[in-house]
């Protein structure tokens, strides 16, 4: 039985895009309107929050499906990492199952200049329609990544 072994190659697969690794010289990752530029511009007419993620940086970015909302607006761990504030109210985001995608192309790399745009939904905030033109606050940090510490099955240096 090769459960162990299993166990193992599992975990490095949902590790590989789980989220943002460190490099063993203390390289946390890029650097917020150095390395890149991050807006979110609530749209109410469209019931939904526009983010946008540019990259500044010479060294590619990535993003994942942890750090960053898919075109439907799926995104692990969501209810960590996302929120609406609406007067004394608080929001999370939906949780969503996820398929692991150990490819360099899921984590969507971006190389200088290269804009990435996707949405969050108030559906998926459970956000109640009474607050849809409302001021609100979304609460979400993008986080990218060096592509280069990410470990892709798909990367030639494996």
């Amino acid at each position: 039985m090769r459960l162990p072994g299993s166990i193992a190659v599992l975990s490095l697969l949902v590790g590989a895009c789980s989220g943002p690794p460190t490099t063993g010289d203390g390289d946390a990752g890029p650097v917020a309107e150095r390395d890149y530029t991050f807006t979110a511009v609530d749209v109410p007419s469209e019931r939904r929050f526009k983010l946008v993620l540019e990259s500044k940086s010479r060294r590619q970015i990535c993003t994942g499906a942890s750090e960053w909302p898919n075109a439907a607006g799926f995104m692990e761990n969501a209810s960590m990492r996302a929120s609406v504030i609406a007067g004394q109210e608080k929001f999370r985001y939906q949780d969503f199952s996820m398929d692991v995608c150990p490819w360099k192309s899921c984590g969507n790399p971006m190389k200088q200049g290269a804009r990435l745009e996707s949405s969050l939904f108030y559906k998926h905030f459970a956000l109640p329609e009474r607050l849809y033109e409302a001021p609100k606050e979304l609460v979400f940090r993008a986080r990218p990544f060096w592509c280069d510490t990410g470990r892709w099955l798909d990367d030639p240096k494996r």
